[in-house]
């Protein structure tokens, strides 16, 4: 039997930012092998839960385990090398080649020339991008490209999970479609679990199969899309539903 333990459980987190409680308790489970969405206006925390599934931030109380260990007693590079991580705006070294940006951890991690390679060859076939870009810098590269490129640098070790903090919000409609579409490919190589962050309920509606969503760092719903769909629970969320005809 598959297990059926969630992949991220936030266990009575409190977070807060100087004078300013963000989390104050929260408890929430996300659910192996599938997309979980996180939803919600700017500041909802969104982005904070993301950096404390990896280690860039710590909460205050409570615990954050991932893969079954507490994040802030685990080997945080180790656990890291486990996760494929990428943010709005691609995030690529400048001064690295497409291919360099890409295989930069695997090559830490010892892997052969021939091993590169091949990877390569098969990540960017999957995205749509040539042999070419991989030769190109970032600046060389349009918006659309180099989030590809950073998606293949996410998926290069073949992570078991993918955390994604708004990966595609600044392309253009056309571009993101293309993405959403490569996204939808990826989902359906195998089983991964894949956190995402994103303030488009079309989006999430559309890349993932489960959607938590948050405000003023609460959860006002969390559950399959079809059943928050059909039974929005407050204002909020019917005012999110109402914003797309997803």
């Amino acid at each position: 039997m598959a297990d059926q333990s969630p992949v991220i459980s936030f266990q009575s987190v409190r977070r807060s930012y100087g004078q300013k409680v963000l989390f104050d308790g929260l408890s929430l489970d996300i659910p192996m092998d599938e997309t979980t969405a996180l939803v919600g206006e700017s500041g909802s925390g969104k982005s904070t839960l993301l950096m404390m599934c990896n280690g860039l931030l710590a909460p205050d109380s409570g615990s954050v385990v991932v893969m079954g260990e507490e994040v802030t007693q685990a080997d945080v590079v180790a656990m890291r090398r486990r996760i494929g991580y990428a943010v709005q705006g691609a995030g690529l070294f400048p001064h690295l080649t497409a291919a360099e940006n890409v295989s930069l951890v695997a090559r830490l991690e010892g892997w052969s020339e021939s091993e590169v390679k091949t990877k390569l060859a098969s990540l960017f076939d999957l995205v749509g991008l040539s042999v070419e870009h991989g030769e190109r810098f970032p600046y060389e590269l349009s918006g659309g490209e180099q989030q590809r490129v950073a998606l293949c640098r996410a998926l290069m070790l073949d992570p078991p999970l993918m955390l994604l903090d708004e990966p595609f919000s600044a392309l253009d409609p056309l571009t993101k479609t293309g993405i959403h579409d490569e996204f939808l490919r990826i989902q359906s190589l195998g089983q991964r679990s894949i956190l995402l962050v994103t303030h488009d309920m079309g989006e999430a509606m559309k890349l993932a199969q489960h959607l938590v969503i948050l405000k003023d760092g609460k959860v006002v719903q969390h559950g399959r899309v079809d059943e928050i769909r059909e039974s929005p629970q407050d204002g909020y969320v019917q005012q999110l539903l109402g914003s797309t005809s997803a």
